[in-house]
């Protein structure tokens, strides 16, 4: 945004350059995202006077960033309920949705993105444009479902074949009890991780890679520190994929409105569909190609896990 209108006169947006302090004291990603940190400059006299005063200097970037989830929140309104108030997703639901559909910068290319690296822009810049043009294929699980301890969630969807997808975007956010001060080794108290398992078998657990490069790395453990974790496959294989959730460690109750030990959490998946029990080769229907697949699947156990049959 280069421009904005105020009721009382123009606010003109001047970038300027810096980037706040992180802290990285646990090897935790702390930043979900980033936005435009701005100069205000503008005028308290009549549009037809062009006088202009600095009238404030801080960061706009938490405003900036609060007032696209309010957008999306008014977009994801429709009509179910006498208000987007009341339509609201839970807050880890709307962090997983915003995070999801960031615009990342590729912090490899020289150029002027080249110190956008991870630490500094978090998940990205907040994109509203991506995340209404993915509505279409974007499963949400708002805090629907529970976990208890050593459990886990699983679920599964298709990429179809016919219409590949440029990138496969999985977001896990969970709200945890506040950590002990006096351990500054482990700020975290349950631990909620995100698996993922493409067609084709291959693990990705949640940030595994992603520190250093836009994209996840095959392989990984369970993610001990992060209370957002995410998997971004480039170019994903089509087929059906594989989603969990573990409850690896649940020592705390984070989800008050029930009397057990449990905890809740947002998901958010882009690019994929719903699968259809017995579509093994994702073609989004039961047929005869589904055959074959079957059969490879009843030889190899680890593949029969990955599909959940």
């Amino acid at each position: 945004m280069k421009r904005f209108h105020a009721l009382w006169g123009v606010a003109t947006i001047v970038p300027l350059a810096g980037i706040g302090p992180v802290v990285i004291g646990q090897e935790v990603l702390v930043r979900d995202g980033g936005a435009f940190r701005q100069l205000a400059l503008a005028t308290a006299r009549p549009f037809h006077e062009t006088t202009n005063a600095i009238v404030n200097v801080r960061t706009l970037a938490i405003p900036n960033s609060d007032g696209l989830a309010v957008l999306w929140g008014e977009l994801g309104h429709h009509g179910g309920g006498p208000s987007a108030f009341d339509d609201r997703p839970k807050s880890t639901t709307a962090r997983a949705l915003m995070i999801n559909t960031a615009f990342q910068y590729d912090w490899h290319v020289t150029g002027p993105n080249s110190n956008m690296w991870r630490d500094r822009q978090g998940w990205g810049m907040p994109d509203l444009g991506r995340l209404y043009a993915n509505r279409g294929k974007t499963v949400v699980i708002d805090e629907e479902d529970l976990l208890t301890p050593l459990t886990f969630k699983r679920y599964e969807f298709f990429l179809p074949t016919g219409d590949p997808e440029p990138e496969l975007a999985v977001t896990l956010v969970y709200r945890d009890p506040a950590g002990n001060p006096a351990n500054q080794t482990q700020h975290r108290i349950n631990d909620p991780s995100l698996r993922v398992v493409s067609p084709a078998a291959v693990e990705y657990w949640g940030n595994h890679g992603l520190r250093d490069d836009n994209w996840s790395t095959p392989g990984g453990t369970p993610n001990p520190k992060d209370t957002v974790e995410n998997v971004f496959n480039l170019n994903p294989q089509p087929g059906v994929w594989l989603v969990e959730v573990h409850a690896h460690e649940l020592i705390q109750d984070a989800h008050l409105a029930t009397p057990q030990l449990d905890a809740a959490y947002g998901l958010v998946i882009r690019s994929v569909r719903r699968t259809i029990r017995g579509d093994i080769n994702g073609g989004g229907r039961v047929d005869f190609g589904d055959i074959n697949p079957f059969v490879r699947l009843l030889t190899n156990p680890y593949r029969r896990l990955a599909v959940g049959t």
